[in-house]
């Protein structure tokens, strides 16, 4: 399986871009072929389709093929897209420099306005920027030079030097609700992530089902997952059902991303996504085709922001 797997991937990889030009295409993975409605133990090229079409009704140059270099080929009809009301942030600039004396003036300024105690912040809870009016997921807590912060979507935090809300400001959140500022963010053909240090001390880092994440792994094709998102909740069922997803998200392109069997609703992205069977993170969910949703690899995030998942 390993080396039907290998020589698919690297059909995707050469045909990659082309397929993604025609018009109606939104993504190809390596995934099973899908017959009658169930899953087969086929493994193929899955091409990723706005809309299907019955071949008559198809000029013949867009018709798709039906293997590639020998591979077989399947088609499924579907697209990625972030939740409603979001777009890319401009990340021209994505890092800034924090001072240790502006992290202690932060947090001196908690004492003054009876902010919100940041022991009570959970990875699930919502998560925006203050001058934002949508909501996304608070991943979970990660470090970086001995300082913690939060881990979500680069379009959910937005940009470099936002201040975030948790909750966020469409879910309730004001000025007392705030928690830190953006201080890295990473949007790449791998990932949609950022990083802000908590503006205080935080002693227990757990997510809103009140476990906490152990460690980090490769998510593999089979894995079993939950995620706490912001709109969803508790998500504690569904598998990894590819690793190699790869196509096109409100008009940016990504590739090597999971694919997962359940769906992320709008308000999720930033979510964490954990092999359940041992709390190990996996992922970052950021977008959803309404029936699967989908989520950076973990360590490509990590690597990303120079950050590790708290313990």
């Amino acid at each position: 399986m390993a080396e039907a797997r290998a020589k698919i991937k690297s059909v995707q990889e050469k045909h990659l871009d082309r397929l993604l030009a025609r018009p109606n295409v939104t993504a190809v993975d390596i995934n099973y072929r899908t017959r009658a409605g169930e899953k087969t133990d086929e493994l193929c090229l899955v091409i990723w389709v706005r809309r299907k079409k019955p071949e008559s009704g198809i000029p013949a140059e867009e018709v798709l093929p039906r293997e590639i270099d020998g591979v077989p080929v399947d088609v499924f009809e579907g697209e990625a897209t972030l939740g409603e009301g979001f777009q890319w942030p401009n990340t021209a600039a994505n890092t800034q420099d924090i001072s240790p004396e502006l992290l202690v003036a932060e947090s001196a300024a908690e004492d003054l306005l009876k902010l919100r105690p940041l022991d009570t912040l959970r990875g699930g809870d919502s998560l925006g920027y203050a001058t934002s009016n949508q909501a996304g997921t608070l991943g979970y807590f990660v470090t970086k030079k001995n300082a913690v912060g939060v881990l979500s979507n680069c379009h959910v935090m937005g940009t470099v030097s936002n201040k975030l809300l948790s909750p966020a400001k469409r879910d309730g959140g004001t000025n007392d609700d705030y928690i830190g500022t953006v201080r890295d963010t990473a949007l790449t053909i791998a990932v949609d992530c950022g990083y802000a240090p908590l503006r205080g001390r935080i002693t227990e880092f757990k997510l809103t089902d009140g476990t906490r994440v152990t460690g980090t792994e490769a998510a593999i094709v089979g894995t079993l997952i939950k995620f706490c998102g912001r709109t969803s909740g508790l998500v504690g069922r569904g598998v990894v059902q590819s690793v190699d997803w790869a196509g096109v998200v409100a008009g940016k392109q990504f590739r090597n991303q999971i694919l997962i069997s359940v769906p992320a609703q709008p308000g999720d992205s930033g979510s964490l996504l954990v092999n359940r069977e041992n709390n190990r993170a996996i992922g970052l969910i950021f977008a959803d085709s309404g029936q699967h949703g989908l989520a950076n690899q973990i360590h490509d995030v990590l690597a990303a922001l120079d950050v590790q998942i708290a313990i």
